[in-house]
C-alpha cells in the first residue's frame, strides 16, 4: 500500500494445453493492479491493469519481478529502512534444478514509473532488467523478505521461501541489506502433506510479519496436487498451510 493505494504485481497466466496435468498453463508477462483504498475499503470499480516489461525472457532464461514486495521506507522499517521499496523476483536458467532470487528497487512515489526501478547487478543499481545479478538460489517462486526489528540479527533482513521451489522442506537465509549479502541457507521445516500421494506438493512458502504474534513469525505454505481429479475429489488437499518461526537462543 502506497499512501492510498494498493499495488499487486500478478503474473500473466495462460492456457497451454500442450503441458502436463496440473500444469496445463504458461506465463506471458507481469502486469500491475492499482486499487484505491478508502475509509478502510478498497473501491474495486475503479480498479487498473497496468502493463509492464517486468518479465524478461531470452532463450529459455526467464526472469519476472513480482515474487515479493519489501516496504523499506523509515516508516514501515524504522531500524534500517532507506526509503526504498524492494520488488524481488526469480530467475529460472534453462536446465537448471533452481531459481535464483533478483531484487529491483524504486522509491515509493515513483513505483508505477517502471523506468525508474533500478536493478541490482551484484555491485551497482542500473536500469537494465537484463542486468538482475543472483542474490540467493534454491528460492520459490513466492516468498517474503522482511525486516528483523529485535534480537541478535537487528537491522538485517529474512528471507523466507521454500527451497527449491516444491522440495517440502520450508527454509530462511539471512541477509545483511535486502540485497544481501545472505547468509547460507537453513532447512527448518518439511512439510509432510507430499508424503500423502505422489501426486501432492508443496510450494511458496512465505512469512506474514504484520499477522504474526510476538512469539514467533508465521509462515504459510502452500499445498496442490498435480492431479485434477484428486483435487476435485479431496478438499482437504488445496488450501494453505501454517507454522511459526520461532528463535529459540541468542548467539
Amino acid at each position: 500500500k502506497i499512501k492510498d493505494t494498493i499495488y499487486y504485481l500478478p503474473l500473466l497466466v495462460e492456457p497451454d494445453e500442450t503441458k502436463p496435468e496440473g500444469f496445463k498453463f504458461h506465463v506471458s508477462g507481469v502486469c500491475m493492479i492499482k486499487i484505491p483504498y478508502r475509509s478502510g475499503k478498497l473501491v474495486w470499480d475503479q480498479l487498473e491493469q497496468l502493463d509492464t516489461s517486468l518479465y524478461y525472457r531470452k532463450n529459455g532464461f526467464d526472469m519476472p519481478f513480482g515474487a515479493a514486495i519489501l516496504d523499506n521506507t523509515v516508516e514501515s522499517n524504522p531500524v534500517s529502512g532507506d526509503g526504498y521499496i524492494y520488488i524481488y523476483g526469480y530467475a529460472s536458467k534453462p536446465n537448471a534444478p533452481c531459481r535464483d532470487l533478483v531484487v529491483a528497487r524504486v522509491l515509493p512515489e515513483k513505483f508505477e514509473i517502471i523506468d525508474q526501478w533500478r536493478f541490482y547487478n551484484g555491485t551497482e543499481w542500473t536500469h537494465e532488467i537484463a542486468d538482475a545479478a543472483p542474490l540467493l538460489s534454491h528460492v520459490s517462486c513466492e516468498l517474503s523478505v522482511s525486516p528483523i526489528l529485535e534480537g541478535a540479527d537487528r537491522g538485517k533482513y529474512l528471507a523466507v521461501f521454500m527451497y527449491d521451489v516444491n522440495s517440502g522442506y520450508v527454509a530462511y537465509s539471512i541477509g545483511e541489506t535486502p540485497y544481501g549479502p545472505f547468509e547460507p541457507i537453513h532447512k527448518v521445516f518439511y512439510a509432510s502433506e507430499q508424503d500423502r500421494d505422489p501426486r501432492i506438493y508443496t510450494y511458496n512458502a512465505k512469512a506474514h510479519p504484520h499477522l504474526s504474534a510476538p512469539n514467533g513469525l508465521l509462515v504459510s505454505y502452500n499445498v496442490n496436487t498435480f492431479s485434477d481429479l484428486l483435487n476435485a475429489s479431496d478438499g482437504t488437499i488445496y488450501h494453505p498451510r501454517f507454522i511459526r518461526l520461532v528463535r529459540i537462543h541468542e548467539e
